[in-house]
């Protein structure tokens, strides 16, 4: 590219114009700013840190090549940078949170992009930007009531080991998504989601019905199947809500007697688990019509 001096490009102002409307990552400001960038030969660090974010992780084609093609044609570097990626077997993504803080410290180690800036856009356009956000206390007090506001979190195939208890001040929360990952326990704070109509934790590592959730008073359904739980807690009768119960391919061999007084489920699916026969046939007594009972 060559330096368009009359447009004074390398000035400090111009770039910090920039610099805010690769900011706001929205698509209209973020071709704005490609505009401003042409006739540009060099660019400041935290310019090309944020077009650097952007060719990996934003969701718009145009946006994606346009800026990594901004990033090689001002940066001597940018080879070996994308070549980083590769390593990382990215393909303009980053799958759970441990992946991200490795990405980063190789991100510092080699280059001299501004690590800050390309991991918090990472976060702001990745799903697994809540769960490092929650962990780490990472977010800003106006991300964080953004957050608050939304009424579903999908946060499922993240490798996530332990949810911290940052998530039961996400109390406008409708849905919640944990499927496919490595939680063997949940927070006593998930119970201040009050608002929380669906839980899905199929596909985890719990061993024991987290007791925490029968403090969801408004929850409608519950998925648990493909787990390892051997014993469902009485406590599940404060459930009252419950209409729809996902406990197939675990371990349980009985239910307690408490599951009969959920007066709103409609839905049971209790197949794959370790039941003898007599306990099939006492577990269909529990549920009178128009329960609907897979086992």
């Amino acid at each position: 590219m060559t330096v368009n001096r009359t447009n004074d490009n390398s000035s400090e102002e111009h770039f910090q114009v920039i610099f805010e409307l690769l900011e706001t990552l929205d698509k209209g400001n973020i071709v704005g700013a490609f505009q401003l960038l042409e006739g540009s030969e060099q660019l400041p660090i935290n310019i090309l840190s944020y077009l650097f974010a952007v060719s990996l992780f934003h969701t718009d084609e145009y946006i994606l090549e346009h800026s990594r093609e901004l990033v090689e044609q001002t940066y001597d570097g940018s080879e070996a940078l994308y070549a980083l990626c590769y390593n990382f077997d990215l393909e303009y993504h980053l799958d759970n949170e441990s992946r991200i803080s490795e990405f980063l410290e190789e991100l510092h180690q080699e280059f001299s992009l501004n690590t800050a800036i390309v991991g918090n856009i990472a976060l702001r356009l990745l799903n697994t930007g809540w769960m490092f956000c929650l962990t780490h206390n990472t977010a800003t007090q106006d991300e964080f009531q953004d957050w608050v506001q939304n009424r579903e979190l999908s946060l499922d195939n993240l490798d996530i080991e332990a949810l911290p208890p940052a998530v039961g001040k996400l109390t406008n929360l409708d849905y919640l998504f944990l499927e496919l990952n490595q939680l063997d326990d949940l927070p006593i704070e998930i119970g201040d989601l009050r608002y929380l109509k669906r839980l899905y934790l199929n596909d985890n590592f719990f061993k024991h019905f987290p007791e925490s959730v029968c403090n969801l008073k408004n929850l409608r359904e519950l998925r648990l199947e493909h787990n390892k739980i051997e014993e469902i807690t009485p406590l599940i009768h404060q459930l009252e809500n419950l209409e729809v119960l996902h406990l197939s391919y675990n371990r349980l061999t009985k239910l307690p007697e408490e599951i009969s007084q959920l007066k709103k489920l409609r839905r049971v699916w209790l197949v794959g688990n370790h039941f003898t026969g007599a306990e099939k046939v006492k577990i269909k007594k529990m549920f009178a019509p128009p329960v609907q009972v897979e086992i």
